[in-house]
């Protein structure tokens, strides 16, 4: 998914009104009866008593751009809800896309142990599409020291605060670098969770100071299992949504999108 261009340009204090208004207003419906949970839009009447309430005051034209905003984002995040998959539906995408693409990168595994190890599908499923295009090699799946940008007379431009999970081509003025968000198998949405999210935010700040300075770095966001992000984490789903319209990330993917849209924008960035 990719940030609506509309939008993208809008200022700080616009997405900082989103975040007010949101939390005022809710981020999703409750579940009723056989009707599911939904990702919440606001009308003119209920934003006027939010801003009443919060005593802030906000032109027309910004009104309007709010209302048109949460309608984007509810249809938006609503209709994602279908690629987001558990562990089982992963572990099956994995197994049919390693039959199809044939990978020689060695797939990463989970932290766990005995019966409870297994490949970390959706790592694996990044890597599985990025060696289909960029061909065995030509990208790190699990950098093991920080990504760094300098310029072309060796100075440093920017050394990044954490490891990424992959990048193209090296940690040395990559190209691209991911994230990768599963937590296939959570129970609750807990702080590990809470604070992926922001960590991904805080790199976001990182790579706008770097663009400010003429470079660009691609950042990707890989998330991925129904349940946390669904039926716990549809805040947090919103956040992320914001995050992508505010510069932070350039690219998000919802679990079954990884094979969806994430070569296609691979193919257009690394062209860029």
């Amino acid at each position: 998914m990719k940030a609506n261009e509309n939008f993208i340009k809008k200022g700080s204090e616009f997405y900082d009104l989103v975040k007010l208004v949101s939390e005022k207003n809710g981020y999703s419906t409750r579940r009723r009866g056989t009707l599911p949970s939904k990702i919440k839009t606001i009308d003119d009447e209920s934003l006027s008593n939010i801003l009443k309430e919060i005593d802030i005051a906000v032109d027309e034209k910004d009104k309007s751009d709010l209302i048109q905003y949460f309608q984007l984002r509810s249809d938006k995040l609503n209709g994602i809800e279908k690629m987001l998959m558990n562990r089982n539906d992963a572990k099956t995408l994995y197994k049919k896309e390693f039959r199809l693409k044939k990978p020689k990168t060695p797939p990463l595994f989970n932290k766990q142990k005995n019966e409870k190890r297994h490949e970390s599908y959706l790592a694996c499923l990044v890597q599985i599409q990025a060696e289909h295009i960029l061909g065995y090699g030509n990208f790190n799946n699990d950098p093991q020291s920080l990504a760094y940008f300098k310029n072309s007379n060796g100075k440093l431009l920017k050394c990044f605060s954490r490891r990424f999970d992959g990048l193209i081509n090296s940690v040395k003025n990559p190209k691209i670098v991911w994230e990768i968000k599963e937590y296939y198998g959570t129970t609750t949405f807990g702080s590990r969770v809470a604070d992926g999210v922001y960590e991904t935010l805080l790199d976001g700040y990182e790579f706008k100071a770097l663009e400010a300075k003429g470079q660009k770095i691609y950042h990707y966001l890989f998330v991925d299992d129904h349940f946390t992000w669904w039926e716990l984490g549809k805040s947090y789903l919103c956040r992320i949504f914001d995050m992508m319209h505010t510069g932070h990330v350039d690219r998000v993917y919802f679990g079954k999108q990884v094979v969806t849209e994430f070569p296609n924008d691979l193919r257009e960035h690394l062209n860029t």
